[in-house]
């Protein structure tokens, strides 16, 4: 019995050591293995890249998209990145690839289906008591690189018009510019001591701004221009305060930082936008009163699988000098940031926004993709000359939900159809909701 206990242990002291020595080569072999492997993909050169598919883009212009680089090591990662990359410049209705190994090269091919770049632009929106309306004729691929050159054409009380040229980033390069001429007439309300009244408001606009890369996602504007503006009385209570036309010259500079790192899918969005800017303007009639503005601004996309709901949101806070004026810079606006408020009913100088979407895909058919959508709008506006206190308080508080139906049309491409429908929750000078359309999603 004891020869048998001996034998017994010795047996398993030395199944252990065997156990201890094959664990110890198992490592050996994997750390051997491991850095063979990434030694052989830091081995292979990307050789070349090529586009197939293209006949306006410029391979030159994408390029500058792409963290792979000819006569650079290879990363998978990097190479599907750039993938993404193309696709979230929304210029193509497909993009996919493949790399191809020979030797110690690697061959890259981008594949790419192009949208038609030159065609009209329609906009028709609006709610029980307004009504907006654009047309317009743009290239969005000016030259194959990118740029939009265009023309629009606006009613929203009165007409506008506008010329614009953008390059956000030229090719093989950091920096982009953007151009603009425009004259805008509108129906704007204006604030007096005692009174609110609507004047006739004409806008004529020079500007000019720069855009400047510090990677792909992220990016510096700073431009300025210079506006003339007219205001003329509309109703009886303005032209008690507004005996005159009252015209003013001014002159803008302007900065802002953006990161955006949204990626899209068809009408899905993922991903994440910040951006912070600033606004300076000097009034030559008015030098001793200029305006400063700051604005912060987050954007959050994500996919819920459970519920196969595509979450949006948006959260807006701006602040601008608090002084009393007849033409204030925030406004709560049914096109801009509260569905179902109504047309321009209040302005302010401090404005908090919210908005939160539920997207869920309902069907697809040949020429469109059909989604229903969920949401809440809330905003806080601060108005002018009140302390700061007042400005998260029920008296200045919009809050509206509904729903609605997007309709993303898969023959002209990013073409969205957007219908809903809003309730009041809480307001102070809105509207009880309704009706809201329009094209594109809302944010």
């Amino acid at each position: 019995m004891m020869w048998f206990s001996r034998t017994l242990f010795f047996t398993f002291a030395t199944l252990m050591r065997f156990m201890k020595v094959v664990s110890f080569i198992s490592v050996v072999v994997f750390v051997a293995l491991s850095v063979c492997v990434e030694a052989q993909e830091a081995s292979y050169i990307t050789k070349d890249i090529r586009f197939e598919g293209i006949r306006v883009t410029k391979a030159s212009w994408l390029r500058t998209y792409m963290n792979c680089k000819e006569g650079t090591p290879f990363d998978v990662e990097e190479y599907e990145r750039d993938l993404q990359n193309i696709r979230n410049l929304n210029l193509f209705f497909s993009v996919s690839g493949e790399w191809i190994v020979e030797r110690d090269s690697v061959h890259i091919i981008v594949r790419v289906k192009e949208a038609r770049y030159v065609y009209p632009y329609l906009y028709i929106g609006g709610f029980k008591e307004s009504f907006q309306l654009a047309l317009g004729l743009s290239n969005i691929n000016w030259r194959g690189k990118g740029a939009t050159l265009g023309v629009w054409y606006r009613y929203y009380d009165r007409s506008s018009l506008s010329l614009f040229y953008k390059q956000p980033r030229m090719p093989g390069s950091r920096w982009g510019h953007e151009e603009v001429l425009g004259v805008y007439g509108t129906i704007e309300p204006l604030y007096f001591q005692d009174a609110k009244g609507l004047a006739l408001y004409d806008l004529y606009n020079l500007a000019s701004k720069a855009y400047y890369w510090m990677d792909i996602n992220t990016h510096i504007e700073f431009g300025g221009g210079y506006f003339h503006e007219k205001y003329a009385a509309y109703d009886r209570s303005a032209k008690e305060h507004l005996k005159e036309p009252l015209l003013r010259n001014k002159f803008l500079l302007q900065i802002s930082l953006t990161r955006d790192s949204r990626d899209y899918s068809f009408e899905k969005v993922t991903g994440e936008m910040y951006q912070a800017s600033s606004n300076y303007v000097y009034t030559i009639e008015e030098p001793a009163f200029p305006f400063y503005s700051f604005q912060l601004e987050w954007r959050h996309y994500r996919m819920l699988p459970k519920m196969r709901v595509n979450l949006a949101s948006r959260l807006s806070v701006a602040m601008g000098t608090n002084r009393v004026s007849p033409y204030l810079p925030y406004v709560i606006d049914g096109f801009s940031s509260v569905r179902g408020v109504g047309n321009r009913v209040a302005r302010g100088t401090s404005l908090a926004l919210i908005n939160v979407e539920l997207r869920r895909r309902l069907a697809v058919v040949p020429w469109a993709i059909l989604q229903g959508v969920a949401f809440g709008d809330v905003a806080w506006l601060r108005d002018a000359g009140t302390p700061l206190a007042t400005w998260f308080t029920p008296s200045s508080n919009y809050s509206y939900a509904g729903a609605g139906i997007r309709v993303a049309m898969q023959k002209w491409y990013h073409v969205v159809l957007r219908v809903d429908y809003s309730w009041a929750l809480h307001t102070t000078r809105g509207a009880s909701g309704g009706w809201v359309f329009g094209v594109g999603q809302f944010f």
